[in-house]
């Protein structure tokens, strides 16, 4: 029941999100980890399928999905797409500037599980 961000991903992409979702998934909704992480996870995980960069999580790159709050020193995911509808109707508190934002409860700890996560797997 994850919110995948494309209906065209492969099994592969589409276990590590579930997987990585699970990494984000404590003490929070599932269904807020599923909807928006998911989305958020599922396109980060294409990205660096088709590119092979993990710059894409270092969040001094411009083109990471990891950016830092201006107001404080704090991290969170970003997609680098549009939403799509059920982010739009359901959870559109997580848009800002038309890109879906995520954060779990225990970043920036899940983004280095995550981050070990993908080093390994490489």
């Amino acid at each position: 029941m994850i919110n995948f961000y494309s209906n065209d991903l492969d099994d592969d992409t589409k276990i590590l999100t579930h997987w990585l979702c699970y990494i984000a998934d404590r003490q929070m909704s599932y269904k807020l980890v599923w909807a928006v992480g998911g989305f958020v996870i599922s396109e980060l995980i294409y990205s660096i399928k088709e590119s092979k960069e993990l710059e894409l999580l270092n969040p001094d790159n411009h083109i990471s999905f990891i950016k830092k709050e201006k107001t404080k020193d704090r991290y969170f995911l970003i997609s680098q797409s549009e939403p799509n509808d059920l982010i739009i109707n359901d959870y559109e508190q997580y848009i800002h500037d038309n890109k879906v934002k995520f954060k779990s409860r225990f970043f920036p700890s899940d983004y280095f599980s995550i981050l070990f996560t993908l080093t390994f797997l490489e």
